[in-house]
């Protein structure tokens, strides 16, 4: 044991000693210890020199002016501590690392009225009518054929700049003394924020605004249902969650947009139709034939939730079981089985499949007040998805009467519900979806 100890203190030592040498010659320490995943993605391999990058790029990219803790208390400042997210790429034990310097956002003043805390996210039904539009084109032979695009920016908040009337200091991390050869005994420096910094409560709204002006120069604006959609006039489409881009339109222009985002951003981009299964929002995004593309999220999320949940399974429900009465003498659930309630419930949400809706609006109605005969309902849902676990929500054509008799730009509006309150008994309707 003591010689793997012994071992492990000369390799930190050397690897000290290294990174002293290299700042002394002028040499960046992050090119020398950079590498690549299978996946492309950059890492770095020590936790220090992921470190030392982090700070290297927060200086590339202007992100701070330099202050004294005494300057910070003559203007009635507040200096916010901060800290490093270190992750591992593509999984634990890769070996390549990544670290993210993140402001303690708790720390910061309250906002009165909350607005700078505000930022929009695409619901999911807008990704649908964005990758219908798309497959329409696919079987439409008078459309121009549109192209579906998933775009990642690298550290958006960092572009984003903080408004004037928002002094915001943050604590400067032990490498940014060593990259600046400055001596810690000589006096605490903090960052007076020029742009928005990874942890700050303003950070995704400030981030927002200057997507939004970006687009707007690029003749894009926002949908008025759904801020965090972007719509231009040639018929393209953007829908945007924090950095991550999905963006249709016809092949040409689509092209064209991504070109004038990668001339504003560090953007990494993936053609979501070449047929390789694709992540976006945490859903399986894969094109498979014309017309047909599958989104949702796939069957590895239910099983681990199953597994979690510990849930006993029943292989007979392989249909959606059917309800049990709620009894006028059912007990309440205690605290700890209201909290398993919820999760089970959250994980549900997140699944977003139309068969489960009705049950699962119904089964959050009882959050809080869930009876074991709720519990059991939320099981016997979980066993129905877990023995159906194959099925992920597809878009894929249909032909209909009814489509004969639309007008130009008419389109046909189904919805899903259970009658009049079905076999659990009432006699409300609940909606599944639109």
């Amino acid at each position: 044991v003591w010689v793997d100890e012994v071992r492990t203190q000369v390799l930190t030592g050397m690897n000290d000693a290294a990174i002293r040498m290299h700042l002394s010659e002028g040499i960046e320490l992050a090119d020398l210890d950079k590498r690549y995943s299978d996946t492309g993605k950059k890492g770095y391999s020590t936790v220090k020199s992921a470190k030392m990058a982090e700070v290297q790029g927060l200086m590339d990219m202007d992100v701070m002016e330099e202050v004294s803790h005494e300057e910070v208390q003559k203007r009635g400042g507040k200096v916010i501590s901060c800290r490093y997210v270190i992750t591992e790429r593509d999984h634990i034990g890769s070996g390549l690392y990544k670290a993210r310097y993140v402001a303690r956002g708790f720390e910061e003043k309250e906002d009165g009225n909350g607005w700078k805390n505000y930022a929009a996210t695409a619901g999911m039904h807008s990704c649908r009518v964005l990758l219908s539009r798309a497959m329409a084109s696919e079987v439409c032979g008078n459309e121009e054929k549109w192209s579906v695009m998933i775009g990642d920016v690298s550290q958006a908040f960092l572009y984003a700049e903080v408004k004037e009337d928002m002094d915001v200091y943050v604590e400067a991390p032990e490498e940014y003394y060593e990259l600046r050869n400055l001596n810690v005994n000589a006096g605490k420096r903090a960052w007076k924020l020029k742009k928005a910094l990874y942890g700050l409560r303003s950070s995704p709204m400030l981030w927002q605004c200057q997507l939004e002006k970006v687009l707007k120069d690029l003749g894009f604006l926002p949908d008025l249902q759904d801020p965090a959609v972007f719509l231009h006039e040639e018929g393209l489409m953007i829908v945007t969650h924090v950095d991550d881009f999905l963006v249709a339109g016809p092949s040409r222009r689509v092209k064209e947009v991504m070109e004038n985002l990668k001339k504003e951003f560090k953007l990494t981009t993936q053609n979501a139709l070449d047929g390789k299964e694709h992540t976006f929002l945490g859903r399986s995004l894969q094109w498979l034939k014309p017309g047909h593309v599958v989104f949702g999220v796939g069957e590895t999320y239910i099983e681990e939730s199953f597994k979690e949940l510990k849930i006993e399974r029943n292989s007979k429900m392989k249909r959606m079981p059917p309800w049990i009465k709620q009894k006028g003498f059912a007990r309440v659930l205690n605290e700890e089985h209201q909290s398993r309630y919820r999760s089970m419930l959250g994980k549900m949400v997140w699944l977003d499949r139309p068969d489960i809706r009705p049950a699962v609006i119904r089964l959050g109605s009882q959050l809080g007040k869930a009876t074991e005969d709720d519990m059991k309902n939320a099981e016997r849902i979980w066993c129905y998805l877990f023995e159906t676990k194959e099925q992920v929500p597809m878009i894929y054509p249909m032909r209909m009467s009814q489509m004969d008799q639309l007008e130009e730009g008419g389109c046909i509006t189904m919805s899903d519900s259970d009658w009049a309150g079905g076999e659990a008994g009432g006699r409300r309707s609940l909606s599944g979806i639109v």
